[in-house]
Order: structure tokens, then sequence, then C-alpha cells
């Protein structure tokens, strides 16, 4: 008896998982502007009513970008002290913004703060306060190293835009020899090693004066 092959799934058969992993690499490789369910569809080769059978929307779909990429992060299991653990979390941060930068954008900016967020905040505040800080103190210092997680795609990206050519060739015929080896000396500054920098700055200043800090407000 001749045997039948079994069929092949066809080819334009979808799913949540391939919906979200194609809207994952349209934003990653052009944006979150590109992310449009004509753009998704034609990328995924359906019509775009088909995208709609997985996802309500484009805001759910961003939704589940952002949770996808953090989940990512809150899902590692991090181990050692509260400097160990903080240095670990901010790190697979950093990567995650110079390795994919709107992807980044979009986990950090949506209006609904997804959950895998909030386990990260959890995980951060429970180091803090293993550090010795009081809770008020936890939060200010949580606070302080989420501005500069915000703050590093902005700042990469003037310094990446300033680091290009002579922008400003009648400022710099007035300059000093002096002013322009800090203009140079300032815009050359590698991104990513000066994150790093500024997280250990700010590690070091915790470990330091944790006692004294754990009671201010």
């Amino acid at each position: 008896m001749k045997k039948v092959a079994p069929a092949k799934p066809a080819r334009n058969t979808l799913n949540p998982e391939r919906v979200l992993q194609t809207a994952c690499t349209l934003v990653d490789t052009h944006g979150a502007a590109a992310l449009t369910m004509r753009r998704l569809g034609a990328e995924l080769g359906v019509v775009p009513m088909a995208v709609y059978n997985h996802f309500p929307d484009r805001d759910a779909i961003l939704d589940a970008i952002a949770e996808h990429s953090l989940g990512k992060i809150a899902a590692r299991v991090r181990s050692g002290g509260w400097r160990t653990r903080l240095d670990a979390m901010i790190g697979d941060l950093r990567d995650l913004a110079v390795g994919h930068p709107h992807v980044y954008d979009i986990s950090l900016s949506r209006p609904n703060k997804p959950a895998a967020a909030i386990m990260l905040m959890f995980e951060a505040l429970d180091a803090l306060r293993e550090a010795g800080l009081s809770q008020s103190a936890a939060v200010r210092w949580y606070h302080t190293f989420v501005m500069l997680l915000q703050g590093f795609p902005s700042w990469r990206e003037g310094l990446d835009r300033y680091a290009q050519g002579d922008r400003q060739p009648q400022v710099r015929e007035s300059l000093t020899p002096r002013q322009l080896k800090d203009l140079q000396s300032i815009h050359s500054m590698e991104a990513a090693d000066q994150f790093d920098q500024s997280v250990r700055i700010l590690l070091d200043t915790l470990g330091r004066k944790r006692g004294s800090l754990s009671n201010r407000v």
C-alpha cells in the first residue's frame, strides 16, 4: 500500500508567535513608525485583516513587543549580591538599547507598563533594600537608574550626531587650541563605555554611602 506523505502546513499559516516575531523584526529594522497592519500583513504574506485574528490592533502588537523584549531580561536568573544583580540587570537593558534601539524605545515608552517591567522593578528594589536602603531611599535610587536608562538613547544619538564631521566650522574658528581639544574629547566619547562608567560611579557611591543614605527621603 502506497504511503501518503503528511500534508505540509500552509506557508502562510499564522499564529501569534509568528506575527509577533515578524513585527519585532520590522520594528527592529525600521522603527515603530514602520509598523502598520498593512505592512505587517505584507511581510507575513497575508491580507492585513488576517493579523486581527491574533492581535486586536497595532497598540496590542507594540505592547506585546515590549513584553517580549523585557520578558527575556526578566526571565534571566541573576545570582550574587545586590551590586552584582543590579549591574547585570542594568547591563542587560544597556545591551538591548545598543543592539535594538527601536525595540528598546518601545519597551520603555508604552502607556501601560509591561508586566515584565514591573517584575524588573521589584527585582531592582529588592537589591536596593538588600544594600541597606530604606524603602523611600530605595525608590529614589531606583528612579535614578531609570532616568539613566531612559535618557541613554537620546544622549547617545546626540553624541553620535556631534561626533560626525565639522558641523560648526564658524564656531571652531574662534576657539583656542585648548577649547578645540576639549570639544574633540567631549564628542569622541564611546557611548556604551561612558554608560558603564556612569553605572559604576552610581554603584560605587551606593556601596560607600548606603548606611547614611538609608534614612534619606
